[in-house]
């Protein structure tokens, strides 16, 4: 049996290989694809995304943000490729997003470069709703790992900055009119809670660097909640689904239970689950989390209409 998080309970999925993104549905579908779509540009360095739409059609679709693993400091879409034709096959536009890395060798890209990052692709998506066929007011955010603690800021908290016109839609044109807060969040086995990190093992020295402190030097406690998720909740957070599994040795399942513990004093929607013996890792398999997320997406987003998903031609 899986024991939801908070107390909660769910039904155990079937367990099973994540594959080549072949698995999930029954017919080939004619998605679209736009790769290395330039979002902003920082100091030269373009920020780049990739898009895979369903076919066209009249009325504009939900759209899901991936959000990839790493730390924050390694990584890149790739993580993620194989979920992106899972989400757009079940009616989303899904834009997998890259951003900028910490650089542990000359400590570019400090925190909170990531989070603008994110909260300027979902801004952009905003901007150009009306160009990738996207309904605005419904935007989910899917990550993992450290993916999903910026997922969870997109859903926590608003725009940490307003950039201009220099990272705009286009690359050209203000995003300040536009919200970078996401209508719901797929939380897979995020770190959520720095504040307390000594008592799980959850702080790592390259956050440590990433946060701008040292090993003599820790960062300061108010560094620690601006990173932590857990610290932004409050009544106007999303609804969030959230799923760990109880073998994850990288990111203490604490973490989430903190989490969940928070959205649920603050009176917020939240569905979680434990999956027994799941790793870090063999948590992002589909044939046990696609079942209840795409339910969740489908609860809050209502795409509507989905295409099965044959092979992906990259």
């Amino acid at each position: 049996m899986l024991r939801g998080l908070g107390g909660g309970t769910f039904a155990a999925l079937g367990l099973g290989g994540l594959g080549r993104a072949a698995t999930w549905g029954a017919t080939a579908s004619p998605l679209l694809w736009q790769r290395d779509v330039v979002y902003g540009e920082i100091s030269g360095q373009p920020l780049l995304l990739d898009i895979a739409s369903p076919p066209p059609r009249g009325t504009p679709r939900p759209a899901v943000i991936l959000i990839h693993p790493g730390g924050l400091v390694a990584g890149d879409r790739s993580f993620l490729a194989d979920h992106v034709p899972l989400f757009a096959g079940a009616g989303y536009v899904a834009v997998n997003i890259a951003y900028r890395l910490f650089s542990e060798q000359d400590g570019t890209n400090p925190w909170p470069a990531q989070l603008d990052d994110a909260q300027r692709a979902v801004r952009w998506v905003r901007a150009n709703a009306g160009t990738l066929g996207v309904d605005p007011t419904r935007i989910g955010a899917f990550g993992h790992s450290s993916g999903a603690l910026l997922a969870a800021h997109l859903g926590t908290r608003e725009t940490r900055d307003d950039p201009g016109a220099d990272v705009g839609a286009d690359v050209g044109a203000d995003l300040g009119d536009h919200s970078s807060r996401v209508t719901c969040v797929v939380d897979v086995a995020g770190k959520m809670d720095l504040t307390l990190a000594s008592q799980d093992a959850a702080m790592t020295p390259r956050t440590v660097a990433l946060l701008g402190g040292t090993v003599d030097s820790p960062p300061e406690h108010a560094v620690l909640g601006d990173f932590s998720p857990v610290t932004w909740v409050d009544g106007e957070t999303v609804p969030f689904l959230i799923l760990h599994g109880t073998g994850d040795t990288l990111c203490p399942i604490a973490q989430s239970r903190r989490m969940v513990t928070a959205l649920q004093e603050a009176g917020r929607e939240i569905v979680a689950a434990e999956f027994p013996t799941l790793n870090h890792y063999t948590i992002l398999d589909w044939a046990v989390i696609g079942p209840e997320t795409l339910a969740f997406l489908g609860r809050h987003l209502h795409p509507e209409e989905s295409w099965g998903v044959g092979v992906a031609v990259r």
